[in-house]
Order: structure tokens, then C-alpha cells, then sequence
């Protein structure tokens, strides 16, 4: 594929290339940044092999492209603490969370909840861990989790019905 017929494809194609990024971002910067990744890709491609089905090509490699942006965009970086640090950890923002707390009466009853439970609703909750990373950072299978902040959410409900049927 020579020059001219990378240029007639990137005038036939790039309006809608660019308007792939654009709506799935709504970002103008970025959306230009990704259709021009695919381009760059395309003119390579196009270098080094005898392309049949050039439009087909055009649209994997924006497949691609949108692919790698977003596991660069939402990949999360992992942190493992060991049992005393993540305590150390929980303890540390319970208390700030205490202290800064408009609502005491919720810290309260948030603190009359076993230790599990208690450890399990600031990963998911405080911390936005997911299940499985609040499952490795306890060191116990999604499942314990899943059934553990259910009980928590569970008990705060009752125990907050409780409380503001004995204000009435």
C-alpha cells in the first residue's frame, strides 16, 4: 500500500474513527490522540504487509487501540498489607472518619459491629477495594466478603431502625 492510498483512507475514515473516541470519551484531546495512534498503526501495518481488506484492518486496530486505552486507564495497582498493617490501617481511618464525622450516632453503631464485619465495610466502602481485593487483603475467598458486608449492611439497618424508633 503505497502513500497516497494511506491518505485517501485517513481522509474516508478518519471523521469516523474520531468520532468512535469522541463518544465513548468525550474528550476532544485524547479522542485526537487515539485516532492518531490508530493511523500511525495502520501506515505500519501497511508498510510491512499487503493489506486485502483495508477498512476491516482500520476498524480492528481501533478495537485495539480503545482496548489498550482503557486497561492502561483502569488498571489498578494492588497493594498487599500484611494482618497488623491493614488493622493499623483500619483503626487509623476509623478514627479520622470518627473525628471528622458529622454523623457520631452512625460511627457509633458502626463500631458496636464485630471486628470482621467492621474490616470488610471500610475495604469495600472506604477504601472502594473490590470484593476480590478486599479478599486478598484479609486473606479470606470472595465469598466471606460478599457474605460478610452483607450481615454488616444488614445490622446497621436494624440497628438504625432501633435507634430512631427509640427517639420517637
Amino acid at each position: 500500500m503505497d502513500s497516497n492510498q494511506i491518505e485517501s483512507l485517513f481522509a474516508e475514515h478518519m471523521p469516523r474513527v474520531y468520532q468512535f473516541f469522541f463518544f465513548k470519551l468525550y474528550d476532544v484531546q485524547t479522542a485526537e490522540d487515539l485516532t492518531s495512534d490508530t493511523f500511525v498503526r495502520l501506515a505500519k501495518l501497511a508498510c510491512e504487509n499487503e493489506i486485502k481488506n483495508p477498512k476491516a484492518l482500520l476498524y480492528g486496530i481501533m478495537q485495539r487501540v480503545w482496548l489498550e486505552f482503557l486497561r492502561v486507564k483502569y488498571q489498578k495497582n494492588e497493594v498487599v498489607l500484611s494482618p497488623d498493617e491493614f488493622h493499623n490501617q483500619v483503626d487509623r481511618v476509623m478514627q479520622n472518619t470518627a473525628i471528622n464525622s458529622p454523623n457520631e450516632n452512625l460511627m457509633t453503631l458502626f463500631n458496636t459491629l464485630p471486628k470482621q464485619q467492621r474490616d470488610v465495610l471500610v475495604l469495600r466502602y472506604i477504601e472502594n477495594s473490590t470484593i476480590k481485593q478486599a479478599a486478598a487483603a484479609l486473606g479470606k475467598n470472595d465469598n466471606y466478603i460478599k457474605v460478610t458486608q452483607k450481615r454488616a449492611l444488614h445490622n446497621l439497618r436494624q440497628k438504625l431502625s432501633k435507634k430512631k424508633g427509640d427517639l420517637r
